[in-house]
């Protein structure tokens, strides 16, 4: 199961990060890659 979780944390991400290209022009792409920090530094405490 851990490795169905890093492969699914690893679409989001990339859904994210496509996201995030979609708004350069929008100050929301810096709430994105906060939110995309937040969730790489929470999955470690998942998979324990």
């Amino acid at each position: 199961h851990k490795v169905q979780l890093n492969c699914l944390l690893g679409d989001i991400a990339q859904q994210m990060y496509d996201f995030s290209l979609t708004l350069s022009n929008v100050k929301a792409d810096n709430v994105i890659n906060a939110c995309l920090v937040s969730a790489l530094l929470l999955a470690p405490n998942n998979q324990s």
